[in-house]
């Protein structure tokens, strides 16, 4: 068995190189020719050319006569320029001294003519009689006054003591030992009713300040205003204070 093998793997063998020396001569040839073919320079190929020479032309030395001749055109004439216009000099301001000027000044020696005026005449006014008027509209202006002033004083005094009898006052414990002021105002017309009434500030006691409210709150009319009296209305700012 082994005898008959070892041949055929001999003659495989040799048919593998012999086949690869085949390739390899191929490939030698191949490579061989393909450098001779660009070695090789090529051929210079040469073009013959015959040259021909054309006959002269020669051109008429006659203008045909379809061509005008050219016609003398005259050169334009120079336009004259006309020369600019300086402006006028302006003669040099002079001025004049003093002394011309106050020459000029004394020339006119007519006296100028002042209308007459008109003669005013005054009166003669008493002066004693004058200072009597005056001290009797003084003197009525002042009476007038105090009359005024006696008036709102009297009336005054009635409102209050209306106020003060018409308030439940809060006791000393209530307002913590305290002596708070309320600030009320009052507009009454001349028939004596209260037009408007307001609390103009708050204290830091609230049973001082809630009595003062219940007061207003039951106030409705005042005495009217007397006879002697000339206002309409009468606007007071009154100060309530505990008495007790």
């Amino acid at each position: 068995m082994t005898s008959n093998r070892q041949p055929r793997f001999h003659s495989k063998t040799r048919l593998l190189v012999k086949v690869t020396i085949a390739h390899s001569f191929l490939v030698l040839f191949v490579f061989t020719v393909f450098q001779f073919q660009s070695c090789r320079q090529p051929e210079e190929r040469v073009i013959k050319a015959k040259l021909v020479t054309a006959p002269a032309v020669q051109l008429p030395d006659v203008i045909p006569k379809d061509i005008p001749p050219t016609a003398n055109v005259p050169s334009p004439k120079p336009v004259p320029r006309t020369p600019k216009k300086l402006p006028a000099k302006k003669p040099p301001l002079t001025y004049r001294t003093p002394d011309q000027i106050r020459k000029s000044g004394l020339t006119s020696t007519t006296p100028t003519s002042v209308p007459p005026r008109d003669r005013v005449e005054y009166k003669k006014v008493d002066s004693q009689a004058l200072r009597a008027k005056v001290n009797a509209e003084v003197e009525a202006l002042t009476v007038g006054a105090q009359a005024s002033a006696d008036w709102e004083a009297t009336y005054l005094d009635s409102i209050v003591s209306q106020i003060y009898n018409s308030w439940v006052q809060p006791t000393r414990s209530e307002v913590k030992l305290a002596n708070p002021v309320v600030r009320v105002e009052v507009k009454i017309d001349r028939s004596g009713k209260i037009i408007s009434k307001s609390i103009l500030n708050q204290t830091s006691s609230s049973a001082m300040d809630a009595s003062v409210r219940r007061l207003l709150s039951e106030l409705d009319r005042f005495p009217p205003f007397p006879a002697e009296s000339k206002q309409s209305t009468l606007t007071q700012i009154l100060l309530l204070k505990l008495t007790d």
